[in-house]
């Protein structure tokens, strides 16, 4: 059941976040090159802290 599920999202199912196309195909398009290779990694700095946790503390730092 698992299984085909997999199949169906990977193959049938569009993603809003893919512009509305799916999954596999998306994949097939990136790698011929017909979509723009974005460099959204690289620049990025890790820290121990998320970023969802900093924000919150500056926000709760503002409402003092």
């Amino acid at each position: 059941m698992i299984e085909r599920y997999v199949k169906f999202y990977n193959r049938q199912r569009p993603g809003y976040a893919l512009g509305y196309d799916t999954p596999d195909n998306y994949y097939r398009r990136y790698q011929r090159g017909e979509l723009e290779k974005k460099d959204i990694f690289s620049r990025r700095t890790l820290t121990e802290e998320p970023k969802f946790i900093r924000s919150r503390r500056m926000k709760d730092k503002g409402n003092e």
